[in-house]
């Protein structure tokens, strides 16, 4: 019969050294389990052990190791928050000065013949090109934010001389512009006791809100 020392532990001050008989212990050849630890083997092998007057062993149950799990693998479906897209702009082409598509006819005869009452007047005689386009744009938005349909902007002809008439060429594009265009159905040149080629009747859209 062979004695082995298999484990050596100090406990509250005193040396344990722990013999074992091969007959006596038949799983000592056996690896212990990646989660069994020193102190589950040491209880193990003392539970049969009377403990000295005064002595307590503890004997602690072999537990399953846990596993972590991630809480972000763990999400329960009820809690789930979809997202919802956001609904698109409408996109708006370009308008051209007389375009009346998708405007009522009586509507639209009336406004190119200028028989829609004007209701606001913006007058850029003067303004430099930023300036101007910054009080058209302000305008057109008083308007709209105003509930008025007609509205008139006087750009001026210009003097026939190179680089004049910019406000005349430019007003199309910023009437175009999409802070612009969303709020208006169409642009026509003015009549003449309006301003004619230097003026625009501009008709707005309803605002919803």
């Amino acid at each position: 019969m062979d004695t082995y020392i298999y484990k050596l532990w100090t406990i509250t001050g005193f040396t344990i050294i722990w013999l074992i008989n091969d007959f006596d212990c038949p799983t000592m050849n056996k690896k212990p389990g990646p989660n069994i630890s020193d102190a589950i083997l040491l209880a193990e092998a003392f539970q049969n052990v009377t403990p000295l007057p005064g002595r307590k062993i503890i004997r602690k149950k072999r537990g399953v190791a846990k596993r972590n799990v991630k809480a972000s693998s763990a999400v329960c479906s009820s809690t789930v928050i979809k997202k919802i897209p956001a609904a698109s702009k409408k996109i708006y082409g370009t308008l051209i000065p007389g375009q009346i598509d998708g405007i009522d006819s009586s509507l639209a005869r009336k406004f190119k013949r200028g028989k829609v009452p004007i209701e606001k007047t913006l007058d850029m005689h003067g303004l430099k090109q930023k300036e101007a386009e910054k009080s058209l744009s302000d305008f057109i938005n008083f308007s709209f934010n105003s509930n008025l349909r007609c509205v008139l902007v006087i750009t001026g002809k210009g003097s026939g001389l190179e680089g004049s008439g910019v406000l005349k060429k430019m007003t199309p594009l910023w009437l175009n512009s999409p802070l612009n265009r969303e709020k208006i159905l169409s642009f026509t040149e003015a009549k003449q006791s309006d301003g004619g080629g230097g003026a625009l009747y501009v008709l707005l859209r309803k605002n919803k809100k």
